[in-house]
């Protein structure tokens, strides 16, 4: 859970989110993110639900009727060519399930009456704002700061790792992402610097930093954020949810933002009922804090990919919202959860059940499955186009250009030397948003980085230069994009998809 810094974004988050119009039908201006094991302390991804059978494209471009909205990714910067990024680092994993008792001292893990008395008190709180009982009491644990950090360590097990290490690679490429950065140990120390309790999904762990007790300000919305989490594991089986949304990134973004907005929101009218004015100021940065310097260095993706869930997620469960603190409707999403970070992004989409397109996409010819291996296929969505795009356009035009998407696949490669290979088919709400996309795309690009050629026409668009070859197509609603490590790599991805 955040420290001061994120306490102050939640709680004006959720008192404006709880505030909020129920009918906002635009897109919200926030960003969204990246997944990590099922802990829920903000700021932390989890996951998303998958949706109903919808209408399917291929590669040749047929169509049937529309869902919703996502993204795919634009040129990279020159400090991030295609070829000869160093592979992610492989950690130890602990193999069995990690618990409190397992790290740390018997005294850092013994009950403190305090923090019992306090977790009860705030508890009653949460579940009158909430207007949902818990169905069995919580045990609070203590534990140490460096015990958290071992904690977290153990937690993300060989799974995790490996997804971390794919969007790594993949954000990477994209630009997004330094070569010199491991997200892993950026996760590891952005959560460290962070939390000040946590909600475990899987384990049902309520664990509090020892020299953080839930006394003070932030103490007491932390831990009404906490136990909104627990709420929702008890009432709605929300590990279930996560588990079922871990086919699909962009499907996992929006569970986050569904877990972590409907906590916002419930935390911010805990506060609003329950702290004073003086707290509430509290809450506020002070020019001496220091306690986010990891989060303010980190690269923008994982910012907004942290963020999102909780600013987006909190906008969307308030559009759901009949009036502040009327529950029912919330209640009701969960036995239907968002697909997609555009319907996160654009409510009205989930309201009127506009699901995200399948596409699907070739084998590859003969080259490509003998001299190259699969590192990730999967879906961009329109929170990840939308933050790709933002690397190199304003972010109005960023977000214009991402809101069309209807859906989107994607895969990345490697060669044994190293090199990337990454080829994405995106197909968009209709022909104006696809044009809109192919026209921002080619500006990305050319804003990207320098270019030894560059060729185009009315439907494709190509760049070179040493180590970095670039495809542009539009074809009715779908656009084509290939990065490759040269022009003669590029030419098999135009062959695979003529």
């Amino acid at each position: 859970m955040p420290g001061r810094f994120f306490a102050s974004a939640l709680i004006l988050t959720g008192l404006l989110g709880s505030l909020a119009c129920s009918n906002a039908s635009g897109p919200i201006e926030t960003a969204t993110p990246t997944r990590l094991p099922t802990l829920t302390a903000n700021p932390t991804p989890t996951a998303t639900l998958l949706p109903s059978p919808s209408p399917t494209v291929n590669s040749s471009g047929a169509t049937e009727p529309k869902p919703e909205q996502i993204a795919s990714p634009a040129a990279p910067e020159a400090k991030q060519p295609a070829t000869h990024a160093p592979k992610p680092t492989n950690r130890p994993v602990h193999s069995d399930p990690v618990t409190p008792a397992a790290i740390g001292s018997t005294e850092a893990r013994t009950a403190d009456p305090r923090l019992t008395q306090i977790v009860q008190k705030i508890s009653v709180g949460v579940s009158e704002i909430r207007g949902l009982t818990f169905l069995e009491p919580l045990a609070p644990q203590l534990i140490t700061r460096p015990e958290l950090t071992e904690y977290l360590a153990a937690t993300i097990d060989a799974e995790d790792q490996d997804e971390l290490a794919r969007l790594q690679e993949l954000y990477w490429l994209l630009g997004l992402l330094d070569p010199s950065v491991e997200l892993y140990d950026l996760f590891l120390d952005l959560l460290g610097e962070q939390i000040q309790g946590l909600f475990n999904l899987e384990t049902g762990d309520l664990l509090v930093v020892a020299e953080t007790l839930p006394s003070d300000t932030t103490g007491k919305l932390t831990m009404a954020h906490e136990l909104v989490h627990a709420l929702q594991q008890q009432r709605f089986d929300a590990r279930r949810l996560v588990e079922e949304s871990e086919t699909n990134q962009d499907r996992e973004l929006a569970m986050t933002a569904l877990l972590e907005g409907d906590a916002t929101v419930a935390s911010g009218l805990y506060a609003a009922a329950n702290l004073s004015m003086a707290e509430m100021l509290d809450l506020l940065p002070k020019a001496e804090d220091s306690e986010a310097q990891v989060f303010q260095s980190a690269p923008p993706v994982i910012q907004k990919t942290l963020l999102s869930p909780y600013q987006a997620g909190a906008e969307f469960v308030s559009s759901v919202q009949q009036a502040p603190g009327i529950w029912r409707q919330v209640n009701q999403i969960y036995s239907r959860p968002p697909v997609s970070t555009e319907q996160i992004l654009h409510p009205a989409k989930y309201k009127s059940g506009e699901n995200p397109i399948p596409v699907s996409l070739p084998p590859g010819g003969p080259v490509i499955q003998e001299d190259w291996e699969l590192v990730t296929e999967d879906v961009l969505g329109e929170f990840l186009l939308r933050t790709y795009l933002e690397s190199s356009l304003p972010r109005p035009q960023a977000v214009k250009a991402a809101s069309g998407w209807g859906g989107d696949r994607f895969r990345l490669l490697r060669d044994d030397s190293g090199r990337r290979l990454f080829v994405a088919v995106i197909v968009w709400d209709t022909t104006i948003d696809a044009r809109e996309f192919f026209e921002a795309y080619k500006e990305f690009t050319g804003r990207a980085q320098r270019w030894e050629s560059h060729e185009e026409d009315e439907s494709m668009a190509v760049w070179h230069t040493p180590g970095r070859s670039v495809l542009l197509e539009l074809k009715d609603e779908i656009t084509l994009i290939g990065i490759a490590p040269g022009q003669e790599t590029l030419a098999l991805i135009a062959k695979d998809f003529p």
